[in-house]
């Protein structure tokens, strides 16, 4: 989540959680001064939770912000890929949600490589975590290029491709590669 604040004078900011639509609020945590993003995570997937950030100084507490409510999407699972042909691959995993806005495939190449300049040292090189489409809500399946040279311009193999599939949700996700 994220907040922005019309002045300056210094504050921290308290962000409060409520699962019961703000009828009470607990603590989540808290953002040092000048900090406008925090992250809640270990949150119940398809239940609905609210925020509100309250900013504080010496002198006190600001009035809390508007609450703003999201539900995290529960996570997909059983990803498999299967190659279709010598340039193709599927990938297919289970639909766990009922409120994903959509899915978000990521790729992962890692090439080795015995000697790269300027130093011919060897080892795995590659771009990393890499997102490679955005899919509507209820999507289960996505045909792909395998050739690695198609997705990354790198040289390299249909064994060498990583994936990972999360949901979406009001700019948030299911987890499961790094964002």
């Amino acid at each position: 989540m994220t907040w922005s604040v019309p002045s300056f004078n210094g504050e921290e900011f308290r962000i409060e959680r409520s699962l019961d639509g703000g009828q009470s609020w607990s603590i989540a945590g808290t953002s040092r001064a000048g900090d406008l993003a925090f992250r809640d995570s270990g949150l119940t997937s398809e239940r609905q939770v609210c925020y509100r950030v309250i900013a504080f100084n010496a002198a006190g507490d600001a009035p809390p912000s508007n609450m703003d409510c999201t539900t995290p999407p529960a996570g997909p699972t059983d990803l498999t890929i299967t190659p279709v042909d010598s340039q193709t691959v599927r990938l297919t995993w289970t639909d766990n949600s009922a409120v994903e806005d959509g899915y978000e495939v990521w790729v992962n190449l890692v090439f080795a490589y015995p000697c790269l300049p300027p130093g011919c040292d060897g080892g795995q090189y590659g771009p990393g975590w890499t997102l490679f489409a955005t899919l509507p809500p209820n999507s289960t399946a996505l045909v792909t290029p395998s050739d690695c040279t198609a997705l990354s311009g790198w040289p390299c193999s249909l064994s060498q491709i990583g994936a990972a599939v999360v949901a979406i949700k009001d700019g948030g996700s299911s987890g499961g590669v790094p964002r």
